[in-house]
């Protein structure tokens, strides 16, 4: 064989083996669409805080609003960019004073429901899970360990904080 048709097979060779790399890689790689929805372990508040800056959303401490309660260690609040709704997470030091501030928060909803409410509930060891959706409300308050989502939102956010509450673990 003549050394350019030798050349020109190797170079047609190696350009097939890069295609194929890059094609493998590109569809080893999740899209956007996969990446946000994926479930995010959240552990304590300086997590929640930083995948909720990741999805967006504005977060401000709000513990100076609850100087008064040592249990409770830390406050974040989550805004969308148009402050429609808000996502409240509190990391509390007990897991007694946990549960109490997680009954608390549920008894305030269920005093709320209406005879069209639709309420679920789900209680475990070391998570619980109430929610209440009424005729123009959503509320849910969550307890994983001694982490609490609380959120009061008008129902037509109801399916978006449904689905980042699930991403959260909540």
């Amino acid at each position: 064989m003549k050394k350019p048709v030798m050349i020109a097979i190797i170079a047609v060779v190696i350009v097939a083996i890069i295609v194929a790399i890059i094609v493998g890689i590109s569809l080893n790689k999740p899209n956007k669409e996969e990446e946000g929805n994926k479930q995010q372990e959240i552990t304590d508040a300086e997590s929640f805080k930083n995948v909720m800056q990741e999805k967006g959303y504005m977060v401000m401490d709000a513990k100076s609003q609850f100087a008064n309660y040592s249990k409770i260690e830390k406050v974040y609040i989550a805004t969308n960019e148009s402050y429609s709704y808000q996502i409240e997470f509190y990391q509390i030091s007990d897991d007694a004073y946990a549960t109490s501030f997680y009954n608390n928060n549920k008894s305030k909803f269920e005093a709320a429901k209406t005879e069209n409410s639709v309420e679920t509930n789900n209680d475990l060891e070391n998570n619980s899970k109430y929610t209440l959706t009424t005729d123009d409300k959503y509320k849910a308050v969550s307890k994983v360990n001694n982490n609490i989502i609380y959120l009061d939102v008008k129902t037509e956010y109801k399916d978006t904080v449904q689905k980042i509450l699930e991403e959260l673990g909540f």
